[in-house]
């Protein structure tokens, strides 16, 4: 929590639902315990911006050192309503994730992309807790709540800390969405998410070359809620937006890229 603030980050928090070492999981005694630990979360560490829920509905576990499988009814057994009752009254301001929201989704698989048709309006009364994945990931133009989604993926192969894997964590390339193919474009678009203020006083854009080196394509000062250059025509399957100066860490909302077919 000091690491985050001191930063300037909003502060997020997980909390399984399935504690897979507890000896009471699976009756209302444990209810009590899981309200009792997001009480101790949501009152001793000052404000919490969001809190994150998963989809953990039981299985294999030492369950009080009982080796053995418990199963839940995921529809019934959290009594989600009571437990986001008591984490509003605890916060206010937070946004609360999981498969149903109900401030933010999830988006439906772990590789950090959205569905190629993705709606945030979405039908709340067909979510629960382990939602079909399909539907989150394309959400509903009927729905009746807007409910955005949220990409999550992990850096390393898992979800957990293991010291064995500490050289597979991905790099920052890896982790940057890439063109699916090299492509031709002559504008770029860029914004800021203006509600936060104007932030970037610098800035330059690149491409990468088919070998391998970068160069630098445009250039500018501020961005605002919008801003679009125009750039020599080139082909390119990666770009990079470097951000020189900044009055507050910089909130990037958009990075397009255009071709006008002028060439």
């Amino acid at each position: 929590m000091d690491a985050c603030r001191k930063h300037d980050l909003k502060v997020g928090l997980y909390l399984s639902p399935w504690d897979r070492n507890h000896k009471d999981y699976g009756s209302p005694e444990y209810l009590t315990y899981y309200r009792n630990q997001l009480r101790e979360l949501l009152t001793n560490y000052g404000e919490i911006n969001e809190i994150w829920f998963d989809g953990a509905n039981g299985g294999d576990g030492y369950y009080g050192g009982a080796n053995e499988k418990r199963k839940i009814d995921r529809e019934k057994y959290y009594d989600w309503p009571t437990t986001i009752a008591l984490i509003k009254e605890l916060q206010p301001g937070v946004k609360i994730f999981s498969d149903a929201g109900p401030d933010i989704r999830w988006v439906g698989n772990e590789h950090g992309y959205a569905g190629e048709t993705f709606w945030s309006v979405i039908d709340s009364e067909k979510l629960v807790i382990g939602s079909d994945s399909k539907y989150l990931n394309t959400g509903d133009p009927e729905g009746n709540k807007w409910i955005i989604g949220q990409c999550d993926v992990s850096i390393r192969p898992g979800w957990f800390y293991h010291a064995s894997e500490d050289s597979l964590v991905k790099t920052p390339v890896e982790v940057i969405a890439e063109l699916e193919g090299p492509k031709t474009f002559d504008h770029v678009v860029l914004g800021e998410t203006i509600e936060k203020g104007q932030r970037i006083s610098r800035f330059h854009v690149e491409a990468e070359n088919e070998d391998g080196t970068w160069v630098r394509i445009t250039e500018g000062t501020t961005i605002g809620y919008k801003r679009i250059l125009q750039v020599e025509p080139i082909t390119s399957s990666r770009v990079k937006v470097v951000i020189e100066e900044s009055t507050y860490p910089p909130l990037i909302s958009e990075v397009g890229l255009y071709y006008s077919g002028n060439q």
